[in-house]
Order: structure tokens, then sequence, then C-alpha cells
């Protein structure tokens, strides 16, 4: 299936923390708390364009939380309301792996640090099939604020309000419908002080539309427009973020900035080396775009420069990536991502990916 481009934080989810979602989340670690630590996670495999970082960056993005009810959708037969309302879900919270427990579309309790509390809304739901076995899914939209902690003496009113000057963040959690209860399959962390404004499941993918404060004003209002698409993990027994294949954004002017791979075809087999081929509506900073290869396992193979030709500074170019995949030790499935990535924030602008395959050696 051809990843579209439809488009930030960074995507080497690399084995660190692979392996500790992998223990969290599908239940593996003994004696695990909301005070477990979680590496840094980079572009591609969770996050979004021009504002969502995992970096860390903390910027105060007044916020209030709307009634903690869901939004009024069709489901098909799956998961149901109730489940979601109230599902377990985990994600990666200021540096900290956040346990949350959600009671009737919300949640409130201790900060993954163990430091301050946090509170926990949904605001989207869509209901769709994810893995293809004609059984309703749900790709969950979810806000997540301090209301109260260290170095802050404010604390959120009964009203589900947080309180001024709060860091908000927002996440898409994948659901799938698995012995009739809902399962985490990863999310994907639209970042801090973005809002997401659209979300459906189609074709077996998540669609996302959100707003995002710009790279050049991270700590301002979400006002840049993107678009991005997740789908499940390249590994369906693996449990971390989901893997975010295409993104665009909106740049000043009204223009969208698109990265499309043309060639090869998605799922085509790649011996020794090939040529990865493609286009962008607006060239990049530098006239410079970033590749990365990931093997089955997500595990960051590459990363290098991708030069791009265009005949003016902003204009639409072409690119060509000569890559081989058996000097990477890269079999099997391999996923590839070209990105426009902010000279500001590192950020992703746009991005496109493939999922290639190689031969097993021998």
């Amino acid at each position: 299936m051809r990843t579209t481009t439809v488009t930030r934080p960074r995507f080497a989810a690399a084995v660190v923390l692979v392996f500790a979602l992998m223990l969290l989340v599908a239940g593996c670690s003994e004696g695990s708390d909301s005070t477990t630590s979680q590496p840094q996670a980079t572009t591609g495999v969770g996050g979004l364009g021009a504002s969502s970082t995992t970096s860390g960056e903390r910027s105060p993005v007044p916020s209030s939380a709307p009634a903690a009810t869901l939004p009024n959708v069709t489901r098909s037969e799956g998961l149901t309301r109730e489940q979601v309302s109230n599902a377990e879900i985990t994600v990666g919270f200021e540096e900290h792996l956040q346990r949350i427990h959600l009671v009737d579309g919300s949640y409130e309790g201790p900060s993954g640090d163990g430091l301050s509390r946090v509170r926990v809304v949904v605001t989207e739901v869509a209901f769709g099939d994810l893995d293809g076995d004609d059984v309703g899914d749900v790709a969950l939209g979810i806000r997540v604020g301090r209301i109260a902690g260290v170095g802050s003496n404010a604390v959120g009113g009964s009203d589900g309000a947080y309180p001024e000057g709060a860091l908000i963040y927002e996440y898409v959690v994948g659901l799938l419908s698995q012995g009739q209860a809902p399962h985490q399959v990863g999310y994907h962390p639209v970042g801090p002080g973005a809002r997401i404004e659209a979300l459906s499941i189609v074709e077996g993918e998540i669609l996302l539309e959100a707003l995002v404060p710009g790279p050049e004003d991270p700590g301002g209002d979400a006002t840049v427009r993107l678009k991005a698409t997740l789908s499940l993990p390249l590994n369906p027994g693996g449990t971390w973020l989901l893997l975010h294949t295409s993104q665009t954004s909106v740049i000043p002017g009204g223009d969208e900035r698109t990265i499309t791979i043309t060639s090869p075809e998605p799922g085509d087999t790649m011996l020794v080396t090939g040529v990865i081929a493609g286009n962008v509506s607006v060239a990049p900073f530098e006239n410079t775009l970033v590749y990365r290869v990931y093997d089955m396992e997500m595990i960051e193979r590459a990363v290098g420069p991708v030069t791009v030709e265009a005949p003016d500074m902003g204009a639409a170019g072409t690119f060509e990536l000569v890559i081989d995949l058996t000097s990477l030790g890269c079999w099997g499935e391999i996923f590839v991502t070209i990105s426009d990535e902010s000279a500001v924030d590192g950020s992703i602008l746009a991005m496109d990916s493939i999922r290639l395959f190689n031969d097993a050696p021998g």
C-alpha cells in the first residue's frame, strides 16, 4: 500500500525506547510504576511537523480542556464507546512514560516523574479497521497537561480547565480490538501546544489534521496547519510509537509543503543498491533534505543528506537518493523516510516514506 503524502517528534525511536515501551505497554515489566524513565524519541515514527518535538521544549500554552465526553461518532462492530472511554494507555510525557487509566474519558493523577499531577482528556475518537480484520479499532486523540506540582502553585479547577500557562501536549493513540477489548499498539505525539482538528481511519491508516506552533515561534499560538498519516508498526509483535508515514504543512502564503517519493514502488525488492527518487513542492533550506533508514525492528541504520535540484530558492524541485541496503545490514522489510527538517529546531516540515524489501542473504 502506497504511503500517500499527507505530514513531526523525530523518528529514531531507537532500541531503548522500543524496549521500554515493549516492557511497559506489553505488561512485561515487574513492579513498574509511574516513574519509569523514557529516552527521547526522534522524528519519523512518532511525531509531527512544525511543532511536534519530543525535545522537552516547554513553551507556555494557555488552554482549556473540553468536558470529558467523547465525540458523537458512528462506530463499526468492535470496540465500544464505553471501552474506549475507560481504556488503559501509555504515552511519553516530558521524558517519562505516563500511564493513564481513563475513567469516563478523562484521567487525573500523578505524572510520570512522580513530582506533579496531570490531567488527561479525550478530544477526538475515530472508529475504523486498522489491521484488516473487519473489526472496529480506534484512533484516540488525547490532551495531557500538568495541573500542579514542583515549580508551580497553579491547581486546575473542578471544571476541567488547565491552569493558565500550563504546557499542553496532544497525542494520537492507536487501539486495536483484541479479545473484544482495547489493546494499545502505539502512540504519536503531535507536540506541545498542538491542537488536533480532525482524526479518521481510512483504508487502515490514521489520517490526522492539526494546528501546531510554527518552528520560528515554538512557544506561540498553534497557527501552522499540517496533515499526517500514521499506521501500525512494521513489526506487529512490537509495542512502540505508531509509524509516521507522511506529513505536509502549509507555509506562509497558503502553499502546501510536500514531499512525494515517485520511485520505486512501495514493496519493491531492492538488491544491493537502488535509487529512491521524488519531488518537493517547496525546496528546503539550503536545498537539503534528510533520509533515514530503519530495519524491521525500527532501529535506525542510516541517516544523511539528500540534495534537491531546484531552479530557485523555495521553488519546486526533484531529488535522487542512491542507497546500498546490503552494506547497512538491512534484510527483509525496510522503512525509509525522506523529510524536510526545520533548521531552527529539527521539527519535520514535510515527509514521505516508503517500505522496501531486501532479500535475506544466502
